[in-house]
């Protein structure tokens, strides 16, 4: 991949940045290896064009630009657009009419933020019921002053490709760069790990502090009529899938795809080194796999996805 999009030039910058805010917005996916992958492919894109030095820079400015950048996005195009929907109302329990007497709220709903570094996918779904009154880009780029945090993960990124190269001579290119990795390693797992801190901390502080404020907000009619609907359709649906209510194929079925699944997460994590090829971010395709990207497959690898396809096929066929 390096190879390929290394004479590509800002394409490649545009393509990574678009897959980072795609990233960003899954509540799931932690920040860490996009920035990690930023740093590698950036690093081997510039550094032959703009050195070392401003690779490096290119690629810190990149990450820290991105991550606000997804944070304004999140607040202002999406929290916005949807902060009328009772969905994610009912989702946080509270309505969407309350939320304007609860304009104090909205510091709330960034200053966790401040703390977040990605360890807090929820508050996405507090900032978008906020968000129906317009949070200002200017507060919310004054809230996102933590990414500046991420640079020791932007430049551990850069530097793990620099570590993988070798002199004509089969020594380290970058001597320093081992000693840099760890450095920013140890830092990157500080910041992350101390985010989790900050984060519990101010979110205390605040659900303290505006407890009685919490406790006046009154659901939503509309609220309350939607969380009344899915109550009823839970209890017919857990009445409907009681096991001895279950036809005898639906058994079979689900059994059968719970087997599946479970023998294909097993060798998978057990059984991997026979199941894949060992392949990391810094190969190349074309040397390690033959330009063939189904060449990282094993033969009980293919067992194992061919499993877990069986499992979502059972899995499909069940639920219809």
């Amino acid at each position: 991949m390096i190879e390929r999009t290394s004479e590509l030039g800002l394409i490649v910058t545009g393509i990574t940045c678009a897959v980072g805010v795609v990233m960003f917005l899954l509540p799931p996916v932690p920040g860490v290896p996009v920035y990690l992958t930023l740093g590698i492919v950036l690093t081997a894109w510039g550094y032959g064009t703009m050195g070392w030095v401003n690779a490096v820079l290119f690629l810190t400015a990149v990450g820290t630009g991105l991550k606000i950048f997804s944070s304004a996005l999140q607040q202002k195009l999406i929290g916005e657009n949807r902060s009328h929907f009772v969905k994610n109302c009912q989702f946080n329990q509270l309505s969407v009419n309350e939320s304007h007497e609860a304009g104090s709220w909205k510091e709330r709903a960034q200053c966790p933020e401040s703390g977040d570094f990605d360890w807090w996918p929820r508050l996405a779904d507090l900032s978008i019921v906020w968000n129906h009154e317009t949070l200002s880009l200017q507060n919310n780029g004054r809230n996102s002053s933590y990414c500046y945090s991420y640079i020791p993960t932007c430049l551990m990124g850069g530097l793990l490709y620099m570590v993988s190269l070798d002199s004509a001579t089969g020594n380290p290119e970058i001597p320093w760069s081992g000693t840099a990795t760890t450095i920013c390693a140890s830092l990157t797992a500080a910041v992350q790990f101390g985010s989790m801190i900050v984060a519990a901390y101010y979110l205390d502080q605040a659900s303290e502090q505006r407890r009685d404020e919490v406790d006046t907000i009154k659901i939503d009619k509309k609220v309350q009529e939607t969380d009344e609907r899915d109550e009823h359709l839970q209890k017919c649906y857990t009445t409907a899938m009681q096991w001895r209510s279950i036809p005898i194929w639906s058994k079979v079925i689900l059994v059968g795809a719970v087997i599946c699944i479970t023998i294909s997460c097993y060798f998978v994590q057990f059984f991997s080194s026979f199941c894949f090829v060992q392949h990391e971010l810094t190969h190349s395709i074309y040397d390690n796999l033959d330009g063939n990207v189904t060449n990282l497959f094993l033969p009980l690898g293919w067992v194992a996805v061919g499993l877990f396809f069986v499992s979502i096929l059972f899995q499909l066929i069940f639920t219809d």
